[in-house]
C-alpha cells in the first residue's frame, strides 16, 4: 500500500497515517469479521479512498458509525476506529449481518502555490 501511494503526491506523514489507519481497520476485519478482508485503493482527483470489507457478522450497535472517543490510555485495543477519525479526511462505515465496509478517505492537500507538499 504505502509503495502505492508513493505514486500520487501524498506526503510522507499522510501516507504513514493512512496506512496505519488502513491497517488498524484490516486488523478489524480479521479479527472481528470473519478472519479475513479485502482493501481497494483508488485516486480520485486530490482524495485518495480506501474500501476495507469483511463478511463478518457486522458492528455491534454500540458501535457510533459517525465519531469514535479517544480511548483510555490504559487500554490495550479499541484505537482502530478513533485513530482512523482522527487521521482521515472522512470515515464512512456501513455495517449489516453480512459484513462491514470501511471507507477511509484522505484529502492530498496542496500548498499556497497550488503545488502538492512533495512536488
Amino acid at each position: 500500500m504505502a509503495g502505492w501511494l508513493s505514486r500520487t503526491d501524498m506526503s510522507h506523514e499522510r501516507t504513514c497515517d493512512l496506512t496505519l489507519a488502513v491497517g488498524e481497520m484490516l486488523g478489524n476485519a480479521i479479527e472481528h469479521g470473519g478472519g479475513s478482508g479485502t482493501v481497494r485503493l483508488s485516486l480520485v482527483g486530490r482524495s485518495v479512498t480506501c474500501l476495507i470489507s469483511d463478511e463478518g457478522p457486522g458492528l455491534p450497535d454500540r458501535v457510533d458509525r459517525h465519531h469514535a472517543p479517544r480511548p483510555d490510555a490504559a487500554a490495550v485495543d479499541g484505537r482502530g476506529l478513533w485513530l482512523a477519525f482522527s487521521v482521515c479526511t472522512a470515515v464512512r462505515l456501513i455495517s449489516s449481518m453480512h459484513g462491514t465496509r470501511v471507507e477511509l478517505m484522505m484529502e492530498i492537500p496542496l500548498t499556497e502555490n497550488g503545488h502538492s507538499p512533495t512536488a
